[in-house]
């Protein structure tokens, strides 16, 4: 469904149906394949606000669905508060990216991530 930028309100023609089996991802057979069903999302994108001291910013973390159709190209969303994850070349899912200020910003939570990838400011 689509929304009306300026109320926020449901435009009412716009409601569709895009997903079958409930938008799973993948749709177990009673054979035991495996069907892929949602190619439409590309990625989940979270929008996060982080405080260092008394500065604000602002970052995204890109979740890439490896089953769509058309990937979001991954030299977008490369700032140095953004985070990217994926699957890495031998089909792992990890961290393929993160800036230094998101790093910054992970290690003052105590979380260790290792990107395959980072900003080089």
């Amino acid at each position: 469904m689509e929304l009306n930028r300026e109320t926020g309100r449901v435009i009412p023609s716009s409601h569709r149906q895009e997903f079958l089996s409930h938008g799973k991802m993948l749709l177990r057979k009673s054979d035991g394949t495996v069907e892929v069903r949602n190619t439409t999302i590309a990625a989940l994108i979270t929008l996060r606000q982080m405080r260092s001291g008394d500065e604000k910013h602002v970052g995204v973390i890109v979740w890439e669905n490896r089953f769509a159709r058309m990937q979001i190209p991954r030299h977008l969303f490369c700032g140095d508060y953004d985070m990217r994850y994926g699957l890495d070349d031998d089909g792992r899912l990890r961290c393929l990216y993160a800036g230094r200020g998101a790093l910054d910003y992970a290690a003052l939570l105590g979380e260790t991530v290792t990107p395959i990838a980072m900003s080089e400011s």
